[in-house]
């Protein structure tokens, strides 16, 4: 029977490392998604205007909501500043 490899030194610290790394990742994206959830649920659909709601556009549009902003015109021209 073969003994199982557990690492040392710099190799137990570099594996640490990209777990560590790895669950902020998921953890990310699973807020990412509450966020998109929560918008759903206020009838706000992000998603059909830009991919990212976490991106540049989408946290200027979300901010920009927060503040009160309604006019989907105001809201759009937030995604347009990045596309030119």
């Amino acid at each position: 029977m073969q003994e199982s490899f557990v690492p040392e030194g710099k190799m137990l610290e570099i594996r640490y490392l990209v777990r560590e790394r790895l669950d902020i990742i998921e953890m990310g994206s699973s807020y990412v998604n509450k966020m998109q959830r929560c918008l759903e649920l206020m009838n706000i659909k992000l998603t059909e205007v830009i991919s990212q709601i976490h991106g540049a556009s989408g946290i200027r549009m979300i901010e920009a909501i927060i503040d009160g902003q309604r006019d989907p015109q105001v809201l759009c021209s937030y995604a347009i500043k990045d596309y030119r």
